[in-house]
């Protein structure tokens, strides 16, 4: 975990071959594109102990990154054992509301050390039971393969779209998108900014794929990848 934490971002955890290096949160910025991921580093979890405060960490997370170790022998135990803990927590590692007063997480299993002997056949198993549930990706952090698909997997797995806003007359800075959650519209935007800009917005212009540039949109307009908002108070 450490080791991906290390390559994805600026962050500098301390990496070792022996487990448990890891006792409090630590987290990094991830560059996808034009848009920051912040991802958090957190403690592993055992069958003997699991930090207390750790579920509730999870429970605040848009999505979990389940690592596992692919050249172990016992990873399907590792991964059901993982699942169980959390349970208890009333914390399910799936993307399914079924019960009140469950936290129920879309997961990604990263299937870690894909370069090291026997790992291509744990992945087929692993792809065999878990392919069809979870979205699964084999990386290895040492060699640096898949990491950049990982951060595309991360990113879809946020279900945002990223919007640009510009004040009329300005240009529009690229640099710096709103990444804001599919379905969102005109005004979740501007609640975002501020709560009286807000209130004293009257329309919006949009430049877009789907509209021709400049057009004017009501507040419930819903935002599209890349669209362009210039607000008018």
């Amino acid at each position: 975990k450490s080791m991906i934490l290390s390559r994805l971002t600026k962050a500098n955890p301390e990496v070792a071959d022996y487990p448990f290096t890891t006792r409090t949160p630590l987290p990094g910025m991830a560059e996808y594109e034009n848009v920051q991921i912040q991802l958090v580093d957190l403690p592993p979890i055992s069958k003997e102990h699991m930090e207390p405060w750790l579920p509730v960490i999870i429970r605040q997370a848009d999505i979990v990154l389940l690592v596992i170790d692919l050249s172990t022998e016992d990873l399907l135990e590792q991964i059901g054992m993982v699942k169980g803990v959390l349970r208890e927590r009333r914390v399910e590692l799936e993307d399914k509301q079924e019960q009140i007063g469950v936290a129920y997480k879309k997961t990604i299993i990263v299937a870690n050390k894909i370069d090291l002997p026997g790992s291509e056949e744990n992945l087929t198993l692993l792809q065999e039971l878990y392919g069809q549930k979870y979205s699964l990706l084999s990386i290895s952090a040492g060699r640096g393969i898949n990491l950049e698909e990982l951060k595309i997997r991360i990113y879809d797995a946020l279900d945002v779209v990223r919007v640009y806003t510009k004040a009329p007359g300005k240009e529009v800075n690229y640099n710096e998108p709103l990444a804001v959650k599919k379905g969102s519209n005109v005004l979740d935007v501007a609640q975002s900014i501020h709560k009286d800009f807000a209130d004293k917005l009257r329309f919006a212009r949009i430049w877009g794929r789907d509209k021709y540039a400049g057009q004017k949109v009501h507040k419930d307009y819903i935002l599209q990848e890349g669209d362009i908002i210039e607000f008018h108070i």
